[in-house]
């Protein structure tokens, strides 16, 4: 113990003394020794009980030490990084049930991930809207239909609020039939950008304009808060360049063709126009 570092050596003993009593059949944990020479090296221990004495006690505890040094540098390095981006990685045991964060989101008091099956704590804290939506996202990457998610949803904040969150995450480490038996994602808190969206929709309707967001490589209009009656084509609220050529009154077709060319090559940074439908 003399050779641990001193922030560490009350964990390594409970974690020892939890084995030694039964308390625990597996244990694990992360420790900083003393490196001969000089510095500390991080060491990951666990140990589980391999067998017990007639007087039901542990008769024998094996286990193993890892160096992970290398590991938790890079662990501090993605701590800065999240910190910096102000994101939330979560790792999600599929088996244990339980949710490990790092450069966790403030939640609600009791959303204790530490000591609850993270299920439990999740559906307490997510709005009821959103659940259903989460649990067939789970299901899609659990059982294999797909790998990859994106999912944005409500969780209550620390002071009761709901919270807009941006989640991203994959399953990863499958087991022997394929499936994953961990996820692994960030959350991000996108509450002041939703509200941002929710202004904006209040200003548009109050001046009865539309908001239209171009992607030139798809040569397609998305079509925010819709004026009644301006319908361009079927699919509403996403339309082709072509529909509103074909939508345009034939004098201005060429205005719009003029002033999206000049956007796409730089030689302006604004896009207004005058035209009948």
């Amino acid at each position: 113990v003399a050779t641990i570092h001193p922030d560490h050596r009350d964990a390594l003993r409970g974690a020892l003394d939890a084995l030694m009593h039964a308390r625990t059949e597996f244990t694990e944990v992360t420790i900083r020794r003393h490196r001969r020479g000089g510095g500390w090296v991080w060491i990951q221990l666990r140990g589980r009980i391999a067998a017990y004495g007639s007087d039901g006690k542990p008769a024998l505890i094996v286990g193993s030490a890892r160096d992970i040094t290398r590991m938790q540098h890079n662990a501090d390095r993605l701590r800065l990084a999240l910190k910096a981006a102000g994101e939330e990685l979560w790792e999600f045991d599929i088996a244990r049930n339980r949710t490990w964060r790092e450069n966790p989101l403030e939640r609600e008091r009791d959303a204790d991930y530490d000591s609850d099956p993270a299920t439990e704590v999740f559906n307490r804290i997510c709005h009821p809207d959103d659940v259903a939506q989460i649990h067939r996202i789970y299901v899609d990457v659990r059982w294999g239909h797909t790998r990859e998610f994106h999912a944005v949803y409500r969780s209550r904040g620390p002071n009761g609020s709901w919270r807009w969150m941006d989640a991203h995450g994959c399953g990863v480490d499958p087991d022997d039939q394929g499936l994953p038996t961990r996820i692994i994602g960030t959350n991000r808190d996108i509450t002041d950008l939703k509200e941002g969206e929710e202004r904006l929709r209040t200003v548009l309707w109050g001046s009865g304009a539309e908001l239209w967001d171009t992607d030139f490589n798809a040569g397609t209009i998305h079509r925010s808060h819709m004026v009644p009656g301006l319908k361009m084509n079927a699919r509403g609220e996403t339309i082709r360049f072509a529909d509103l050529a074909d939508a345009v009154a034939p004098e201005h077709a060429a205005a719009i063709h003029d002033g999206m060319v000049a956007q796409v090559k730089g030689h302006s940074d604004k896009f207004e126009v005058w035209f009948r439908l």
